[in-house]
């Protein structure tokens, strides 16, 4: 690991504990076209399209753990869907340049492959049973918030962590 980003390491767990009371707080409460903003998913896509993929994966696992201790259904759903949406978002994001539209992509398959995931696990444990207009909503906004946003977000997590690769506009 590089110095630079061994100094800035430790603000990513404080990031996602203060996302996890920011979930709770405002994002629980709040709800934009009938679903509830996954702020915890937005940190994990962040931080794999910024970081790769083992970074992306520890960050999908610590943000899963907080979550399945914070949300009422089984521990290890929401674990194991953003850890593998970690990995697997980092992998590809290694793989991309850095063009604005590349992480946009890589946000809206993220979020698909996540909540996707989430939603199998929960229903192969007997958690949840989805309805599939429901799940079709819910993958809609949670998409366009996440293209929004996680571009943006991932770039200013490259420039704090000094990776001085500029995504163009």
């Amino acid at each position: 690991m590089d110095p630079l980003v061994k100094r800035h390491v430790h603000r990513v767990p404080v990031l996602a504990a203060a996302l996890v009371l920011g979930q709770l707080a405002w994002a629980s409460r709040h709800v934009v076209g009938g679903v509830h903003l996954d702020l915890l998913l937005v940190l994990v896509l962040v931080v794999a399209i910024s970081g790769g993929a083992r970074r992306g994966a520890l960050a999908g696992f610590a943000a899963g753990l907080l979550a399945d201790a914070s949300l009422p259904w089984a521990l290890g759903v929401s674990m194991i869907a953003y850890t593998a949406t970690g990995y697997a978002v980092g992998a590809l994001a290694d793989d991309a340049n850095d063009l604005w539209h590349s992480s946009a992509l890589l946000a809206a398959g993220g979020t698909l492959f996540a909540t996707v995931l989430q939603l199998g696990v929960a229903h192969v444990v007997g958690d949840v049973h989805p309805r599939l207009g429901r799940t079709v909503h819910v993958l809609l906004f949670g998409v366009a918030f996440d293209v929004l946003v996680v571009p943006l977000a991932a770039r200013s997590l490259r420039h704090a962590w000094g990776r001085r690769r500029d995504v163009a506009w």
